[in-house]
């Protein structure tokens, strides 16, 4: 894949491949998209551009569609099926502008479709978008592969070093059978297995969420729906948080008007939600969690005085992402608040998070109705 490249002055320096059989558009092209600051290359045949595709790997390609030997769907269809450039933006300017024309070519994978003759800020605000996305895309591939080849192999071992290390001492010749000294070991041992056991659930969640969401959400909507009480969250927060032996951290104000939704996919964003409140709060200071009910929606809300987040940290929320991890020791794989509105959203719910950097982080979902939810 290739890098993305920076100027010096920290703008990018696109490579953008031309594709046209006009000598002078291409050429008026290229000035253009110079002149923005990218830089560019030209074919003038179908053919010739799809070798350059795969000899340069450019950032993004504008085509046309009528052109002589291979015209611009097949040229399309063939960068869709390498996959050197299969995830290269694509952008027809073409002549072409029946509805059909347009629906083909979307069809075949391009990613815009403008028309002849265009207008220049049309042109470049599309090329803009296009190579947006493509530096998200870039990112979440880094956050991944940070993840994979660091992260993941970090929380896997941690909690395996603690589990084979007590059972190793269980088992040997030194062991003391003191009752405090084993349930100090049973309690790391349970709390190390329960971590790892969170880990991998999220990661197979996180998988399943992405290769077949629909399948998921249908899955938890019909096939688990219970009335959610007031009891129910009392419960399961005075359970974690005693656990972690910060129960009087905790304060409840619950309506004790129920919800009808899936139980396990509810309990769920309860517990990423509850978890972050706890992983990045101090002991000793309060977790607020509230629920409220109204004709139109169920809310639930967790409050703390943690770290907090800063306002781009809030809009760049997305799996496998973390902020602050060389500050703050973290477990996990940032996959909590992703996981929470992907859920969420299955419901005709919302996720709204307001924070203030190292002040304190309030975060509030918003369910539609019982009607709506099931």
């Amino acid at each position: 894949m290739r890098a993305w490249i920076k100027s010096d002055d920290g703008s990018d320096m696109a490579t953008i491949l031309v594709i046209e059989d006009e000598k002078d558009v291409l050429a008026n092209l290229r000035d253009i998209l110079e002149q923005e600051g990218y830089k560019t290359l030209g074919a003038e045949t179908g053919r010739k551009g799809i070798v350059f595709a795969r000899e340069y790997l450019p950032d993004l390609i504008v085509c046309d569609i009528l052109m002589p030997e291979l015209d611009g769907f097949n040229v399309l269809t063939e960068i869709r099926e390498d996959a050197r450039t299969a995830s290269i933006p694509f952008i027809f300017l073409t002549a072409k502008t029946l509805r059909e024309d347009v629906r083909e070519g979307m069809n075949h994978g391009a990613d815009d479709y403008l028309t002849k003759p265009y207008k220049i800020n049309e042109l470049l605000s599309s090329i803009k978008t296009q190579l947006k996305k493509r530096r998200s895309s870039f990112q979440q591939f880094e956050n991944l592969i940070y993840t994979l080849t660091i992260a993941l192999p970090h929380e896997l071992r941690t909690p395996l070093t603690t589990i084979i290390g007590y059972s190793q001492f269980l088992i040997g010749p030194t062991f003391l059978t003191e009752p405090h000294e084993i349930i100090r070991i049973g309690e790391s041992i349970y709390t190390s297995a329960l971590r790892l056991s969170h880990l991998i659930d999220n990661y197979l969640l996180y998988l399943e969420l992405k290769q077949s969401s629909h399948v998921i959400a249908d899955k938890m909507r019909h096939s688990d729906v219970h009335s959610i009480k007031a009891q129910d969250i009392r419960e399961f927060c005075e359970k974690k948080s005693a656990f972690l032996k910060r129960k009087n951290d905790i304060r409840l104000d619950l309506d004790e008007q129920s919800l009808s939704m899936s139980m396990k996919a509810f309990m769920k964003i309860l517990e990423e939600l509850l978890d972050n409140a706890l992983k990045f709060s101090t002991p000793g200071s309060t977790i607020l969690i509230k629920t409220r009910k109204d004709p139109q929606r169920y809310i639930l809300q967790l409050s703390d005085n943690g770290h907090g987040m800063k306002p781009e940290y809030i809009r760049s929320i997305d799996a496998f992402k973390q902020f602050d991890r060389d500050i703050y020791e973290q477990q996990g794989l940032g996959l909590g608040l992703y996981i929470t509105q992907q859920l969420a959203g299955y419901y005709g719910g919302s996720v709204h998070i307001e924070s203030e950097y190292k002040i304190g982080t309030s975060v509030t979902v918003t369910f539609a109705t019982v009607s709506d939810a099931v």
